[in-house]
């Protein structure tokens, strides 16, 4: 929820998602309540997933930056290198 209250302003998307995420799942026909998560295939995974994804990419790119501009510099630099014979 911290991860999303940075970029949603409207209180009351963010109550309706929390709601969703205590709202349980339903199992072999019983209510089951969630304690942490989302429950898979829910309406909000994607939705979820793709934010927290989004901050996992900005920790790549803030902690590895320079190593993969290394390494995609030097695959560039592979391919187009003049063969060896």
């Amino acid at each position: 929820m911290g991860l999303l209250k940075r970029r949603v302003g409207d209180g009351d998307i963010l109550d309706l998602i929390w709601l969703f995420l205590k709202a349980g799942i339903m199992e072999d026909g019983a209510a089951r309540s969630t304690e942490m998560g989302t429950p898979q295939g829910g309406i909000f995974s994607p939705l979820l997933a793709n934010v927290y994804l989004h901050e996992m990419d900005r920790f790549w790119w803030e902690q590895f930056d320079s190593l993969s501009r290394y390494q995609l510099n030097w695959s560039v630099r592979r391919r187009t290198a003049p063969a060896l014979l």
